[in-house]
């Protein structure tokens, strides 16, 4: 969150229930590793475990020798100690989701966010969001959303309504395919100011 830290930090809160506050103090700031490592090489390297992970699984139903088995069983326990923290840095990990934004609510005072694809997928500030239809699209820096602008195809539902950028944080499994990043959810934190390409 390095350049959005304290901007994301007051918005979150504004847009946060008190309860939620200091979570949400705490996810935002960035460590050290966060600093030094960019998303994308730590995304990588949580997909690389994962696939490390299930091969451990896979071998261990097949080995009899109890030797063997315990050390499969001892790399697996690492494994997952690394898995969880590769999982804490993504917690504080910045992500960006172009989506389409819709006139304001009744209320007037929350806009609606959704999906450009599909223009039923709501996205609301602070409310995880599970998409069991194979994930969530997400973006690892601002200048890549900017860029995407350009690559919705034309039959998106919602391909002509205003744009606007949210800061989320990746829930559940990560997939990177062909250069995108999948999660299984996310949460939208803030709507961000930018420059569109």
């Amino acid at each position: 969150f390095h350049r959005h830290q304290t901007s994301t930090l007051q918005l979150a809160m504004a847009a946060s229930p008190p309860a939620s506050q200091l979570d949400m103090i705490l996810k935002a700031l960035p460590c050290q590793v966060c600093l030094e490592q960019a998303p994308p090489r730590r995304l990588l390297m949580e997909v690389g475990m994962a696939r490390s992970m299930r091969a451990l699984q896979r071998s261990l139903l097949e080995l009899e020798d109890s030797e063997e088995k315990a050390a499969v069983e001892e790399e697996l326990r690492i494994a997952d100690l690394v898995m969880e923290e590769l999982r804490r840095h993504r917690d504080h990990t910045a992500f960006f989701k172009v989506v389409a934004k819709q006139q304001r609510n009744a209320g007037g005072k929350k806009a609606v966010y959704v999906s450009i694809f599909d223009g039923k997928t709501v996205y609301e500030l602070g409310v995880p969001h599970m998409d069991s239809k194979g994930g969530c699209f997400v973006h690892t820096s601002e200048e890549e959303a900017a860029q995407s602008i350009s690559s919705f195809p034309r039959s998106s539902a919602a391909w002509g309504a205003p744009r606007a950028l949210l800061l989320v944080r990746g829930d559940g499994r990560v997939r990177l395919r062909h250069g995108k990043v999948h999660f299984d959810g996310i949460t939208p934190l803030a709507e961000l100011a930018w420059e569109k390409a």
